[in-house]
């Protein structure tokens, strides 16, 4: 239905907004952080059959650009700096030249390591230490929020970020260097005395959320570093149709190069977040529902990511998916709740309990969205499209109900620029998401 007086605010407001965008000034790179985890599958290591970066790279660049992360933490990434750098300057900054690094470490002379990008535009690191392990090396990076009045007030938003690759493998002796390696991170936060935001993410390699290595995160005497699973879905993950929305690992029937094949069973790939996540004790909050496996539409248990047809992502993206790696990146985002002390604007305010994904950005011929519905009724939305003069191109109501759905349009008449797509519930609460047509 098309609705013909769905704008009330006025112009300028849309216009204001649109002219902050342009000049670097992202609404919603203000209002939430973009967190993805993602093992590369020895990205940079030669021999084991793994396949030439000259082929895997189109791969890695069709899922970032889909992702477009604010934070993104890796494994498996070849322990020389000039893979990070290809990352870096190959695939990221050609996205969005604000990506930066953390500096590589390998003090445990591992053939792996891990690494942490993000996008400088809206996170400055402060600091990085290394939690030494014999077997890889386990990071803790310390991150700042630059938010709009930084300059004036230094009394921002801090996140403190693990990123740890655990020991692979279902015997005995590789449980408990599973075991060892996140006792030896949680004994290092809790001599840190850390009273603040944490995430911990990685390739944990679990099969079961009972194994020690997951209990030594989730059951910690400490609460302030204690870690909740967003999705507080424990039990067995391996192998078990109950958990196939939430697996990652394996994206291939058949291996390709180094992988694993075997199909989707087995949710190796966390974001786990701290209490002060989770309650928004200092001012960055888990946005419920956001939590999920990147291209994992739960139709797709002991299969490949892109046979069937995948309802979650394009099919150049799911191809990509399946050849890059034979692990699904995670992703969740977290609200900061901080208001600068002084600005102009839009009012900050958040769709609660709805989670909006695009589907496809930049916009080819069609804009392909997905809403989560987290409630258990149908949610009464409003949607528009505008250009940055402020008029509407679209226009609807829709009724989404509980679960995920699946929404298109047609975008090919539109001209080849920015567009804003903003979605607001019968309370007022919005979201604002930037489209870019081809």
């Amino acid at each position: 239905m098309k609705i013909t007086t769905i704008f009330f605010r006025p112009v300028w407001v849309t216009f204001f907004t649109a002219f902050l965008l342009l000049n670097g000034f992202s609404v919603r790179a203000q209002d939430t952080i973009k967190v993805c985890e993602y093992n590369l599958l020895q990205y940079g290591v030669t021999g084991f059959g793994c396949i030439a970066l000259s082929t895997k790279d189109p791969y890695l660049t069709n899922i970032m650009t889909e992702i477009r992360p604010d934070l993104l933490g890796v494994n498996e990434l070849g322990s020389n700096s000039i893979y990070a750098d290809r990352i870096l300057t190959q695939i990221l900054q050609p996205i969005n030249p604000a990506y930066a690094r953390a500096n590589l470490t390998n003090n445990a002379g591992s053939d792996i390591t891990n690494m942490l990008f993000y996008n400088s535009d809206v996170l400055g690191l402060k600091y990085q230490k290394v939690i030494n392990h014999s077997l890889r090396d386990l990071n803790f990076y310390n991150l700042y929020y630059k938010a709009a009045d930084l300059a004036t007030n230094t009394d921002t938003v801090f996140i403190n970020v693990v990123v740890a690759h655990l020991k692979a493998g279902s015997d005995p002796s590789d449980a408990t260097t599973r075991a060892n390696q996140t006792q030896t991170i949680m004994a290092y936060l809790n001599a840190l005395g850390l009273d603040d935001n944490l995430i911990i993410l990685g390739d944990f390699n679990l099969q079961t959320s009972s194994e020690t290595a997951f209990q030594n995160m989730v059951n910690h005497s400490n609460t302030k570093i204690k870690m909740y699973d967003p999705v507080n879905s424990p039990g067995n993950w391996n192998y078990n149709s109950v958990f196939a929305c939430l697996h990652t690992q394996s994206t291939m029937d058949s291996p390709i190069g180094c992988g694993s094949g075997g199909g989707l069973d087995d949710r190796f790939d966390f974001i786990l977040i701290n209490d002060a996540v989770k309650s928004n004790t200092y001012d960055l909050q888990y946005i419920n529902g956001s939590f999920h496996p990147f291209g994992n539409d739960c139709q797709h248990f002991n299969k490949a990511i892109n046979n069937p047809t995948n309802t979650a992502v394009s099919s150049t993206v799911a191809n990509s998916l399946k050849a890059f790696s034979d692990h699904l990146p995670t992703v969740m985002e977290l609200k900061v709740a901080r208001e600068p002390a002084v600005g102009i604007g839009e009012p900050r305010a958040f769709l609660k309990g709805i989670g909006v994904d695009i589907l496809g950005n930049p916009l080819e011929n069609e804009l392909r969205f997905r809403i989560r519905n987290l409630g258990a009724e149908t949610a009464a939305l409003r949607l528009w499209v505008t250009d940055l003069n402020g008029r509407t191109l679209l226009g609807e109501q829709l009724n989404a109900p509980a679960g995920s759905s699946q929404y298109a349009y047609a975008a090919g008449p539109w001209a080849s620029g920015m567009y804003l797509l903003r979605i607001e519930d019968s309370k007022g609460n919005f979201a604002v998401k930037k489209l870019i047509k081809r």
